[in-house]
């Protein structure tokens, strides 16, 4: 199945120090960049105007699909819907 997940920034992003920052922003890039490597992440769009992505997954579930994007660093400072 194939879900389009659309994430947002929080705001309590920016109160975090600029190096933690940076060192959620990689973690980031790896996990999408494993995802994409695996065929499970298909699409990835910048969207500038709410600080966010729109990525298009392809996996079993919406659960699943759910678990995985929990494994990302910046899951707990981004607001998503599936």
């Amino acid at each position: 199945m194939k879900f389009l997940i659309i994430t947002r920034m929080k705001d309590t992003f920016c109160m975090v120090p600029l190096d933690k920052q940076a060192q959620i922003i990689e973690g980031n890039f790896a996990f999408v960049d494993k995802y994409r490597k695996a065929g499970v992440c298909k699409e990835i769009y910048s969207i500038p105007s709410i600080h966010g992505t729109a990525t298009l997954w392809d996996v079993e579930s919406g659960e699943k699909g759910s678990a995985i994007f929990a494994e990302n660093p910046a899951y707990g400072f981004q607001n998503y819907e599936m």
